[in-house]
C-alpha cells in the first residue's frame, strides 16, 4: 500500500481531529472554523449542523455585542426605555430579531 493512500481508519481519525479543532474553536470564541463537505453521508451532516451552528453563534455574538453597545452604561436601548422597566419585552425583541436568521 502506497504510503500516501489512508486507510479507512485514517480517515476517519482525520475527520474527528477536524471536528475536535472546529470545537475547540468554537470554545475559545472562534466561528469562522468550517468543516468541509464530504463524501461519507453522517459525516457531511455534521459538517453541515456544525457549520449552521456556528453561523447561529456569530449571528447572536454580533447582536448581543452591538445590543450591548446600544444600552451602553445608561441601560438604555435605542430610547426605548431601561431594560430594568420590561426586561421581558427586551428579552421578546431579541430573540424576535435572532430567530430562524440562516
Amino acid at each position: 500500500m502506497p504510503a500516501d493512500t489512508l486507510t479507512d481508519q485514517d480517515q476517519s481519525d482525520s475527520r474527528l481531529y477536524q471536528l475536535l479543532a472546529g470545537l475547540v474553536a468554537v470554545r475559545s470564541g472562534d466561528f469562522s472554523k468550517r468543516l468541509p463537505k464530504d463524501t461519507d453521508p453522517l459525516m457531511n451532516e455534521i459538517a453541515s449542523v456544525f457549520n449552521g451552528m456556528n453561523d447561529q453563534l456569530a449571528l447572536f455574538t454580533t447582536e448581543v455585542t452591538r445590543v450591548a453597545r446600544e444600552v451602553g452604561t445608561e441601560g438604555h436601548l435605542g430610547g426605548q426605555g431601561g431594560l430594568d422597566k420590561d426586561p421581558e419585552d427586551f428579552s421578546a425583541r431579541l430573540s424576535k430579531s435572532l430567530c430562524c436568521v440562516r
